[in-house]
């Protein structure tokens, strides 16, 4: 019963690449143009991952190459590569093994639980092997470079390659089977899932912007570092494998490797079913009668988008890191104001560059506040319910719209106000400081939701995919990647003939018009476009 679950999985992937089968009751278009945007958006994000990793290891292969200290370069290549598929799959294994909502489905059906179990993971691993070979391959890149590999050195390459993302997937899947028992026994389930989200890619994050020093460091005193991660004898035993061809290293790293993902499959197989169906009792609420509270429709409709959205994890995390994001930099700004006094000191245009900078910066966050462009998708199979209330579609869209902006222009306003004290403009650049970033989001919004529009995701298994993987999300993000550079010329030009404030309020005004034209369409073409999905 393994093949027909594999053919399904490979199949829903095929069909999210390729678009097919997101809308109902419509003609299906050609997926040409879908494929293409897809695969040119593979090739960058891996030609970016290929050109960083090359960068970092040619340093560490001009330094190590012929060395005795030859098997530290692949040990660190193979606990880079476990990182990186760790931080990929982690949380996307909580969602799609435990919490996926085709597994009462499924279920239900005669199929063995460690089939099921074992076609999501295999689905997980081929994303865990893209997320390795973005490491790897300019590893090797970058050794061969400098030096070569033994005959055997190569043959134990590719058995790494093939296995490192099976011991990966176990850790990754025990911690989902973790996270996903501890959420089930905590009342505010998707605030303890955010919450830890944010934490763990705080870390990551933390760890990201310390790489270049690791680096150089690693280059610098590297036998300092090969006593240290000698001692962890499995990372000796991959880099001494591939790096000198060491057979009976190459033995003991495939054991190492297949054995926690043995134990993980059978411990995770055998408790499938219960974690999956897991209904733990919650606690008893006296009820207490109180006078019924109501609200206009467009209250009602608010509130109802409200509670999808801090329901869901997934919704919260990928959606509106934006916002911790812009909040987090607001604070933070004033604490280094007087280091960047320094360095507008040093640009040309007394400052004024580091001002164009930071408004750039703050419009930057806000392109990845996508709570709009997935609140369609999050609809997913229950779309009837929304489309079915007593309330035109208008405003359905409305207080999809509104939720975006209700949450993300105080995160704006505050980001702005922190701009202005650093960086102190005066006159119609004030103006232009608070009014631009606000109108940049106002637009955002609206044309997050006109993109989710046109391309749904609703036959989603779990919200990950909606909110994540959606083609709005990857449309939204580019189109204000887009017209931040074409609003940045635009303001060069102006700035020639005009003061900069008058030029930042010129472009502030277009992105006002354009919000006010997208608002119009959302409210005619869009709702019926809604009422057509």
């Amino acid at each position: 019963m393994l093949k027909p679950l594999l053919k399904l999985r490979l199949a829903a992937a095929a069909a999210w690449f390729s678009g097919a089968g997101k809308k109902k009751n419509k003609p299906k278009k050609s997926p040409v143009a879908r494929i293409i945007l897809m695969s040119l958006l593979l090739v960058y994000i891996v030609a970016c991952f290929f050109f960083l990793f090359f960068l970092w290891f040619d340093t560490l292969a001009g330094a190590w190459v012929g060395t005795e200290l030859s098997w530290l370069y692949f040990a660190i290549a193979g606990l880079t590569a476990f990182a990186l598929m760790f931080f990929f799959s982690v949380f996307t294994a909580k969602e799609q093994l435990f919490e996926a909502k085709d597994n009462d489905f499924l279920l239900s059906l005669p199929l063995p639980p460690g089939s099921i179990l074992l076609s999501r993971l295999a689905e997980l691993y081929l994303v865990n092997l893209l997320a390795e070979l973005s490491v790897m391959i300019p590893v090797t890149a970058a050794w061969h470079r400098n030096g070569y590999l033994p005959g055997l050195g190569w043959l134990a390459l590719v058995i790494v390659i093939l296995l490192l993302p099976l011991f990966s997937l176990s850790f990754s899947a025990l911690f989902g089977w973790v996270l996903s028992r501890l959420s089930r026994r905590v009342r505010k389930k998707a605030l303890f899932s955010t919450v830890f989200s944010l934490l763990f890619l705080a870390l990551y994050l933390y760890f990201y912007s310390q790489v270049n020093l690791l680096v150089q460091q690693l280059a610098q005193s590297g036998a300092a570092a090969a006593a240290r991660i000698s001692a962890v004898r499995p990372l000796y035993w991959l880099g001494r494998a591939v790096a000198a061809g060491d057979a009976g290293c190459l033995a003991l790293t495939v054991i190492f490797l297949l054995l926690p993902f043995a134990v993980a499959y059978i411990l995770l197989s055998r408790t499938f079913i219960r974690t999956v169906t897991a209904r733990p009792g919650e606690a008893r609420v006296e009820y207490k009668a109180r006078a019924m509270k109501t609200a206009s429709p467009d209250a009602a409709l608010l509130r109802r988008e409200l509670n999808g959205f801090l329901s869901s994890s997934s919704d919260m995390v990928n959606a509106g890191l934006g916002l911790v994001m812009l909040v987090a930099g607001a604070v933070a700004l004033p604490f280094f104001r007087d280091r960047l006094e320094e360095t507008a000191a040093q640009l040309p245009g007394s400052g004024s560059l580091l001002f164009i900078i930071l408004l750039l910066g703050v419009c930057s966050l806000i392109s990845i506040v996508t709570i709009s462009a997935a609140s369609v998708s999050m609809e997913g199979g229950s779309l009837w319910i929304a489309q079915s209330l007593p309330v035109s579609s208008g405003q359905v869209l409305r207080a999809k719209a509104g939720l975006h902006l209700i949450l993300t222009l105080p995160a704006v306003l505050l980001a702005s106000v922190s701009v202005a004290l650093v960086t102190r403009p005066r006159g119609a650049e004030l103006i232009a400081c608070i009014l631009l970033p606000l109108a940049f989001a106002l637009l955002m919004g609206q044309l997050g939701l006109v993109a989710n529009l046109r391309h749904p995701n609703l036959n989603w298994t779990s919200e990950t995919q909606a909110v994540k993987n959606g083609v709005s999300i990857l449309i939204i993000m580019l189109l204000s990647w887009g017209l931040m550079v074409l609003l940045g010329g635009l303001t060069y030009v102006l700035s020639l003939i005009m003061p900069l404030g008058a030029a930042l309020l010129i472009v502030a005004a277009l992105l006002l018009a354009g919000a006010v034209l997208t608002c119009r369409w959302l409210s005619r073409k869009g709702a019926a476009l809604f009422e057509s999905l």
